[in-house]
């Protein structure tokens, strides 16, 4: 019998995603626990054994709770040696999970064991070597389950099947048909009422007011009531939700589907769908308001809303209410620029800052402030040994994020290059086919690689400057404060010297770069 390994804290990790529940009990947490206990009895004596569970969770990204809380145990140097029964249990995305097992991992110094892939990080081996070629196919696995799950969902988007948690306020699911609205008498009373009131010419903030004073439930409220959500601040309507309302077409008896879309099968981030470019399935329920009603609020004088401009001024997102804290809007009505504070407009049970002003009497005096305040506070001193230090972090930070960005394209290239090697194997491309691609990934690999060296340049130069150079960004910027005082000046200019602005009943309060000094 072979000589047991002693190892002081043991780690345990087992996954199953919903995808893997309705397969063989091979990939069950059971079968991975019995695995990995037989595995550890066998080879190893510890002081130690903790297991950590993540049941239902995707392994195409690593945001797992008992994954987080292991990876925390390891960075406090808990943990020595961490088990899986395979690399897909672990992780089925090649390029992070690589960057655990080959960089993390052993920087802590934790050993890596997917027993079934025979993988072992602190051991040569062939089957170490195959690591990269197994991540590819686990996501492969993964893209082909994506796409069959998105194809089944947008065949009932077209058939008009409901699949959301949450219907919309004013129907409830149907208890013998499943995926179709049924009208919610309770609710859609006032829907209709809404409606109602803005046929009438009532404004939004004039039907969220009387809401609100009515004690009339907020569709969360309402919902909660039914046990279906919990929603800070959920007892106050909001314009924007009186808009989200009378915008629906759901209410005309159409099922609407489609408003996201995922970026990627391997993460969260999903991007909003154009109105005009979602699907819309007709008559799959009973409306709560007729088309007359609906078109009348829409087409008529009191149906038009004015929307914010996407207005390009020295000061966008720099002022902040001071009362909530919400970033200011700027709006421009009859040739003036008018900022106020989106909460306030929201319901004035969200925030008391009523306070309205032009644009330009807040830029004209930040920058005479600025002026002044840099004019008075700032000497030789504070630009050599603190403003120009944090002027080059600025840079550096910039730098080492740019840096980072260049090493995942670089990482994304060598799992390209291995893929497409892959494929050669297969037979799936012929030597031609994979010349001229190996050909081009290789001349982006040194492109990127070049980018590297000419950043880590860069990063030398700003953390090794001399007199000279300070000497010179001071005169900068000096130069700054002369542009705005000529009215000179860029939006970048600004953004050096100031950091936000507050204003609350009509006051403005400025937050200057540095003002600690």
């Amino acid at each position: 019998m072979q000589n047991k390994e002693y190892i002081e804290t043991i780690a345990m990790y087992l996954r199953l995603s919903k995808d893997d529940i309705n397969k063989e009990e091979s990939e069950s947490i059971t079968n991975q626990r019995k695995i990995i206990k037989k595995y550890i009895e066998e080879h190893f004596i510890y002081k130690q054994c903790l297991e950590y569970v993540d049941d239902g969770y995707t392994g195409t990204n690593f945001d797992r709770p008992a994954f987080k809380e292991m990876i925390k145990d390891i960075e406090n140097k808990n943990i020595k040696l961490v088990i899986t029964k395979n690399l897909a249990r672990f992780a089925r995305d090649y390029i992070d999970s690589g960057e655990y097992i080959e960089r993390i991992f052993p920087n802590n110094r934790v050993r890596f064991i997917a027993i079934m892939d025979n993988v072992d990080n602190f051991e040569e081996s062939v089957s170490n070597e195959f690591m990269p070629i197994k991540g590819v196919f686990n996501e492969v696995h993964c893209r082909d389950t994506s796409k069959a799950v998105k194809k089944s969902k947008r065949k009932k988007m077209h058939e008009g099947f409901y699949a959301c948690t949450t219907p919309p306020y004013g129907y409830k699911k149907s208890e013998t048909v499943e995926g179709k609205l049924e009208i919610d008498d309770e609710a859609a009373v006032i829907v209709r009422m809404i409606f109602q009131m803005k046929a009438s010419g009532k404004t939004q903030s004039e039907i969220t007011e009387y809401l609100n004073m009515s004690n009339i439930k907020t569709p969360i409220d309402y919902l909660n009531v039914k046990g279906l959500e919990k929603v800070k601040n959920k007892n106050i309507w909001r314009r924007s939700t009186v808009n989200r309302i009378l915008s629906n077409k759901t209410y005309l008896g159409h099922t609407i589907r489609g408003g996201t879309q995922s970026i990627s099968y391997k993460g969260k981030n999903r991007l909003y769908i154009r109105r005009e470019d979602r699907i819309i399935t007709y008559n799959t329920h009973e409306p709560v308001v007729p088309q007359e009603l609906f078109d009348r609020v829409h087409t008529s004088k009191y149906g038009a809303h004015m929307s914010v401009s996407n207005i390009n001024v020295i000061l966008k997102d720099l002022v902040y209410c001071d009362n909530c804290g919400a970033k200011m809007i700027i709006k421009k009505v009859r040739e003036k620029y008018i900022i106020y504070c989106p909460k306030n407009a929201e319901s004035k049970e969200l925030c008391s800052n009523s306070t309205k002003m032009y644009y330009h009497k807040i830029e004209n005096e930040a920058l005479k402030k600025i002026v002044d305040y840099y004019n008075s506070h700032i000497n030789i001193n504070v630009f050599k040994d603190k403003l120009l230090k944090k002027y080059i972090q600025n840079k550096v930070d910039g730098l080492e994020k740019y840096k980072k960005q260049l090493q995942k394209q670089l990482a994304s290239v060598n799992f390209k290059i291995s893929q497409i090697y892959n494929e050669r194997l297969s037979e799936e491309i012929d030597n031609e086919q994979y010349k001229k691609v190996y050909t081009e990934l290789t001349n982006e690999r040194r492109q990127i690689d070049n980018d590297l060296t000419a950043v880590d340049e860069k990063i030398f130069g700003y953390t090794h400057k001399e007199e000279r150079s300070i000497e010179k960004n001071k005169q900068e910027i000096y130069k700054i404060i002369d542009k705005i005082a000529e009215k000179k000046y860029s939006r970048d200019d600004i953004i050096k010297l100031i950091r936000r602005i507050r204003i609350d009943n009509n006051k403005i309060i400025f937050d200057y770069n540095f003002s600690n000094y």
